[in-house]
């Protein structure tokens, strides 16, 4: 992972779910972090929203559950 998107995208998850970024991967998913709970999830969108300039619906919210459905969702919305 090494452009500008996941650079942002690592930074943001290990400040929001309190985790290091050498432990964020491509693959990561809810499941696999213990502290990426609901209101972690609701705050890691709001950051991203903030921080990266797109928007979520409330469907994509509720829907993405992982790093790389959320890389493609700010690539595709960038586009």
């Amino acid at each position: 992972m090494g452009n500008s998107v996941d650079r942002q995208l690592i930074d943001i998850f290990a400040e929001v779910l309190e985790i290091s970024p050498s432990a964020i991967t491509q693959d990561i998913k809810t499941d696999d972090i213990e502290t990426w709970d609901s209101l972690r999830h609701l705050r890691l969108f709001m950051t991203i929203e903030e921080k990266m300039g797109v928007k979520f619906t409330t469907e994509e919210i509720v829907g993405i559950s992982s790093m790389e459905e959320i890389r493609n969702s700010i690539t595709n919305k960038k586009s």
